[in-house]
């Protein structure tokens, strides 16, 4: 039961009433020429999904098909925003006044509700009461689990402030989806799970359309390791050989039923400087992946290929292919070998079983080429750059999954976040569906 401490805590930052509208007109009076629109954004037609024979993603006459739109958003914890901690300079961009969660805290609300997702997967949950008291009224219910050594518990011990763990949550519309059976997985709620997955927290939930009761999915949502390093990277393996089976068994319990996974993943798409995606990669392309290593690690096992018959393979190839293709693997020590010998360990060499794909593959808008994962969604204040860490997977190993719309992001690279005009160093992302 909690302590009249604990109730106080998960109320803080509530206002007088639970209408975003109502307080988004206060703040709009209380802070005056600060306040600004939320960025411009928009949700862009995919009107060929070049996967499926060409059928036009537009075309509603089927139906048979539910349709239903998925958010997935890193909503920077309170905990987190540098607010606390005065030695934390990391948002030293930003006026401190737009950091604080009784600002942060409603507009992540209004870039919540202006694009009405029906499912959303958040990270970085701290002040899940606060999520719940603005998002229920509006029919929204969720799963919610924490981190087991959550950061903002350590910011808090060292300003000497009680602040809630932050976590991985899973929201959907009452009105659109029943909930079926949730699920948490992680070190503190799963005895069997591995030490190395280290502070891993996953919020999954088995949801039932209402309108086609036929069509059921499995959402998850969680927060892999941090850092662009080579021991994070197998640190990021090692959580997806953990997780990724786990949400493969789900599905084929379900008859494989479709899986949706919306993540921070803490690591882009595409080689960035010495950094190479092997933990993406091995998702979306794990056995291209796995016959390149094995032919990297295997001095006899050249390719016999003509300089011709490889120009005709290489226009096959996907972008991401390309990518694998076109690295060194001799400058990352032994982590080829690495890579190769753990998926193989934990039965994890082939892609873990699925057919994972990204949502934002397939659209084009402002210069985002048909194939590409958006280059910014999340800016990091370490280094000063932008990188695309955040996704929308989906498996489609038995049922089709038509991917209709994305939510755009910005081109403008100089965007520091968080600011007065957006409320995470992290853009949401959605993508509309039909199944």
């Amino acid at each position: 039961m909690a302590t009249s401490s604990q109730e106080d805590l998960e109320k803080e930052f509530i206002g007088q009433s639970n209408d975003i509208t109502v307080e988004l007109a206060r703040l709009k009076h209380e802070f005056g020429k600060e306040y600004k629109p939320l960025i411009q954004r928009e949700l862009v037609d995919v009107p060929m999904d070049k996967e499926h024979d060409g059928k036009d993603n537009n075309d509603d006459d089927d139906e048979t098909l539910a349709q239903f739109k998925l958010m997935s958003f890193n909503v920077l914890a309170d905990g987190l925003s540098t607010i606390y901690d005065a030695a934390d300079t990391r948002f030293s961009h930003a006026d401190r006044r737009c950091l604080h969660f009784s600002y942060r805290g409603f507009r992540l609300i209004e870039e919540i509700t202006r694009w009405k997702p029906d499912v959303i997967t958040a990270q970085e949950v701290d002040r899940i009461q606060f999520f719940k008291h603005y998002l229920s009224p509006l029919g929204y219910k969720c799963v919610h689990t924490v981190k087991p050594q959550s950061a903002c518990l350590r910011i808090g011990n060292k300003v000497g402030k009680q602040l809630p763990p932050d976590g991985s949550a899973v929201f959907f519309n009452s009105s659109t989806f029943a909930l079926v059976k949730d699920y948490k997985f992680g070190k503190h709620v799963d005895r069997g799970a591995p030490k190395d997955i280290r502070n891993l927290a996953v919020a999954v939930a088995h949801l039932k359309h209402k309108q086609r009761q036929n069509k059921e999915i499995i959402v998850c949502s969680t927060h892999f390791k941090a850092m662009l390093t080579m021991q994070s990277e197998e640190q990021r393996l090692r959580q997806l050989c953990y997780l990724l089976p786990k949400l493969r068994g789900l599905s084929a319990e379900h008859g494989d039923i479709p899986l949706f996974i919306g993540c921070d993943f803490n690591a882009p798409a595409t080689a960035f400087g010495d950094f190479f995606p092997y933990a993406y990669q091995s998702m979306m392309n794990g056995k291209y992946l796995h016959d390149v290593l094995k032919m990297f690690l295997d001095p006899q096992n050249k390719n016999t290929s003509t300089q011709q018959e490889e120009k005709e393979k290489e226009k096959e190839l996907s972008i991401a292919q390309r990518c694998i293709k076109q690295h060194d693997f001799s400058k990352d020590g032994k982590m080829a070998q690495n890579v190769v010998e753990l998926l193989k360990a934990k039965n994890c060499e082939f892609g873990y079983g699925l057919q994972l794909k990204s949502a934002y593959c397939f659209g084009e808008y402002d210069g985002k080429k048909y194939g590409d994962n958006p280059l910014f969604t999340c800016y990091s204040p370490f280094d000063n750059n932008h990188f695309g860490i955040d996704f929308i997977l989906f498996d489609e190993r038995k049922a089709k999954v038509q991917v209709t719309q994305l939510l755009s992001t910005p081109k403008e690279k100089s965007l520091l976040m968080p600011n007065w005009e957006y409320p995470s160093d992290h853009l949401a992302v959605m993508a509309s569906f039909k199944i």
